[in-house]
């Protein structure tokens, strides 16, 4: 008798615990349950509407803005970022949009016949620049680094167009110049050395290398050029570790949308990489191991793909006549971003119209 009821006093609370009712606890949840005692981890929470609706407007080019004087038309390149600086693309509504011509809404005027078009309108070329650290450090991983560029690659658009640098301690190696071709470029990334590895690492030259042979973005309505750089390190700069150095990679930089994969190790320079070399914070990926180094890869080229397809071109028929200067503004509705690169601002002469 005493041990059935010692058995039972020992299974009261598992009895107990199992009649408790389970759902969400967290008070600040969408599906909260009063009733609930125990949290089973289906609690839901509500989006901020800002999140997926924060956008920035670029106007692209320099100058007036392109005009057709036998359609009577302005046309204006602009790109869709969200707040982290990606690319948005599929934004070709014209609904979503506002556009002012002096004080007149556009988007709703007939004879105006607003049109944005997207990615594949105008000639596109798309440059990346690929730069790999080869030095002592990655000797054994450099396999797979090779196959992390070598899916790059694989996944590059058919206008990219991609150069492939290597660099350790001594003048950086350029294997190949720009090319579309795939079989030549993933020759190239095999042919990089994976033993006798440099002990330095010089990764200022190699990036101002880099930019110096990258094409000069342009966008016009006759061709549309982005370039990109996308560096590959486990390290820090050691062959000229001098501010003054730093420094003229970051001007020499300025102005590039550069990307930063990184190994975590030891000697890695993450500040440096991530606030100097990168051309923002949200274009530095690390990966913790280096099984993890093919998805950065891959991430880093789904962001190019998605910058490349965020450019749009706005053309319309403009009313206004004469040798004058009209400014325009364009903007996306409900935008939750109210700041001064919320809104696309060009000037055009109507003259000739």
């Amino acid at each position: 008798m005493k041990k059935t009821i010692s058995l039972f006093l020992l299974l009261l609370p598992i009895v107990i615990s199992s009649c408790k009712k389970e759902g969400c606890t967290d008070e600040s949840a969408i599906n909260y349950s009063s009733k609930a005692k125990v949290d089973n981890g289906t609690c839901e929470y509500a989006q901020d509407p800002c999140s997926q609706n924060s956008f920035k407007v670029i106007k692209l080019g320099t100058g007036y803005l392109e005009t057709d004087i036998s359609q009577d038309r302005v046309s204006m390149l602009f790109q869709v970022l969200d707040q982290n600086n990606k690319g948005v693309d599929n934004m070709t509504d014209i609904n979503r949009y506002s556009l002012i011509d002096y004080d007149q809404e556009m988007t709703t005027n007939v004879e105006a016949d607003v049109t944005i078009s997207s990615f594949g309108t105008i000639p596109t070329q798309i440059y990346t620049a690929i730069v790999i650290d080869i030095s002592k450090s990655v000797e054994g991983l450099v396999a797979d680094i090779k196959a992390a560029a070598s899916e790059f690659v694989n996944l590059s658009l058919p206008e990219q167009r991609i150069a492939v640098y290597t660099f350790d301690g001594d003048t950086p190696i350029r294997r190949i110049n720009y090319t579309t071709n795939k079989t030549q470029l993933l020759s190239a990334i095999n042919s990089i050395p994976e033993t006798d590895l440099g002990t330095s690492t010089n990764l200022y030259e190699a990036l101002n290398i880099a930019q110096n042979e990258l094409p000069s973005d342009s966008y016009t309505t006759s061709l549309i050029r982005q370039g990109s750089i996308l560096v590959f390190t486990d390290g820090k700069e050691t062959a000229n570790p001098t501010t003054s150095a730093l420094n003229n990679t970051d001007m020499l930089l300025e102005g590039r949308n550069v990307f930063v994969a990184a190994l975590k190790s030891q000697d890695l320079d993450e500040y440096t990489l991530k606030n100097k070399i990168a051309s923002t914070t949200n274009n530095y990926f690390l990966a913790n191991n280096i099984n993890e180094l093919k998805s950065k890869f891959i991430d880093i080229q789904s962001d190019i793909e998605k910058l490349s397809k965020s450019v749009y071109w706005l053309y319309y028929t403009s009313p206004r006549k004469g040798f004058n200067l009209w400014n325009i503004e364009l903007s996306i509705k409900n935008n939750c971003n109210n700041s001064s690169n919320s809104i696309a601002v060009g000037t055009y002469n109507s003259n000739g119209f």
